[in-house]
C-alpha cells in the first residue's frame, strides 16, 4: 500500500484509483463469516507494515458486518 494515500492524505481519491495498491498479489480475502486477526503498525516490529482493511460494499441481501479494532497499547 502507498500509505501516503490513506485516510485524510488520500485527498478524496477513491481506493480504486491507480497507485494505492502497489502489489495486487499481496491482497488477501476472508470468506464470509470468517474471523481475521491482523497486526497494525503499532505492533512492535511491524511499524509501517500494519494490515490495511477494506471491505467491499455489501449487497442488499448480505448481513451486516462488524469490525472490532481493539488497540493494545
Amino acid at each position: 500500500m502507498d500509505r501516503t494515500r490513506l485516510g485524510a492524505r488520500a485527498k478524496g481519491l477513491p481506493d480504486e484509483e491507480p497507485g494505492l495498491v502497489l502489489d495486487n498479489t499481496a491482497i488477501g480475502r476472508k470468506p464470509p463469516y470468517a474471523v481475521g486477526l491482523m497486526k497494525g503498525s503499532k505492533w512492535e516490529g511491524n511499524e509501517e507494515r500494519g494490515a490495511v482493511h477494506r471491505s467491499p460494499k455489501p449487497a442488499q441481501e448480505e448481513p451486516r458486518r462488524l469490525l472490532l479494532t481493539p488497540d493494545m497499547l
